[in-house]
């Protein structure tokens, strides 16, 4: 997959692996695990100096027809 993320009004190229699988009536399932550099976005820095630098975003999609 590859789009653009935006985080707190900084927007980035972001590209990451997915994987797609077919269920039920149809329905297609988008799976991934992006991780992402909290400083890509200029996120150098938290109030309680305890959240990584470095986050997982987790998507799971379900596509279905009408």
């Amino acid at each position: 997959m590859s789009g653009r993320l935006t985080v707190r009004g900084s927007t980035r190229p972001f590209s990451f692996g997915a994987s797609a699988s077919v269920h039920g009536d149809g329905e297609v399932w988008l799976d991934a695990e992006a991780p992402i550099d909290r400083s890509d976005f200029g996120l150098t820095w938290n109030q309680l100096r305890m959240s990584s630098m470095h986050s997982t975003i987790i998507v799971h999609a379900v596509f279905t027809k009408d």
